[in-house]
């Protein structure tokens, strides 16, 4: 594997498929360099990996509390019985927003990897169609 500067160059087989058995926390920059793999499938993967790699899911995490707390805020509105301006219902939807967070925070990890994943199992997709490239057998 050549990792220097918190940068990963993948070039062969044998660095795709340890990319997905291992993990590599502290890559910041991944670069695809394969020989006969068309650049923009190169670049493509590159963009695709580069944003996922380290993801804390986050955007999944600001995304779920918004869309909770929203559809709290319409649905007491909403409810004629609901009075808003309650700490029942402020601790309510405080409960809510959290697990809302935590559970987009979960999503957004396990949907990162899985487009990771998901690009570097095209790649080495492309390399086994590819025939008679010993280069990238190593």
């Amino acid at each position: 594997m050549n990792i220097n500067n918190h940068e990963l160059i993948l070039s062969k087989k044998s660095q795709l498929t340890e990319c997905l058995t291992g993990s590599y926390p502290n890559v910041t920059n991944i670069k695809v360099r394969i020989p006969n793999v068309s650049q923009s499938i190169q670049q493509k993967s590159e963009q695709i990996l580069n944003r996922y790699w380290n993801s804390c899911g986050c955007e999944f995490s600001a995304i779920s509390v918004v869309a909770g707390v929203v559809i709290m805020l319409a649905w007491a509105t909403a409810v004629p019985s609901v009075e808003i301006m309650s700490i029942a219902f402020a601790g309510k939807l405080a409960i809510i927003a959290f697990g809302l967070g935590a559970v987009g925070k979960i999503s957004g990890i396990i949907y990162a990897r899985f487009r990771c994943k998901s690009v570097l199992n095209k790649l080495l997709h492309q390399i086994t169609n590819c025939r008679g490239i010993p280069s990238l057998e190593g």
